[in-house]
């Protein structure tokens, strides 16, 4: 059973990040569609506003948890990978610097940096 909620939109949010991306996750490349998540970089307050394909990265459903865990982000200078110091679990390590080919809007990605930032400071 699940009890998540749906938003009217989150279909359509989904399916366009699947097209955007192709239907791969934008780190590991991975096509396992049922292995795949629409994730927003500005978190969804339910307004529809936020399911704009440039407020989304399709990511490996691990990979999705975790960054809203804020345990990896995006430097939006360099469009690298930045993991969380506290992140102990080596095998994830592979992603550390990694360049990421996607389509975020620059200040939505900016402000999920800067929360990540703080998240890590906060945690160590």
């Amino acid at each position: 059973m699940n009890w998540q909620k749906v938003r009217p939109v989150q279909g359509k949010f989904r399916d366009a990040l699947f097209e955007l991306y192709s239907r791969k996750c934008v780190l590991t490349k991975c096509s396992v569609r049922e292995a795949l998540e629409a994730a927003h970089v500005m978190p969804h307050n339910g307004n529809p506003v936020w399911d704009r394909p440039d407020n989304g990265l399709l990511l490996r459903r691990d990979l999705h948890t975790m960054f809203d865990a804020m345990l990896w982000s995006i430097d939006p200078k360099t469009n690298k990978v930045r993991l969380a110091r506290r992140l102990v679990d080596k095998s994830y390590s592979f992603l550390a610097d990694k360049v990421i080919d996607h389509q975020v809007d620059p200040d939505a990605l900016l402000f999920r940096f800067i929360q990540f930032q703080k998240a890590d400071e906060k945690n160590v």
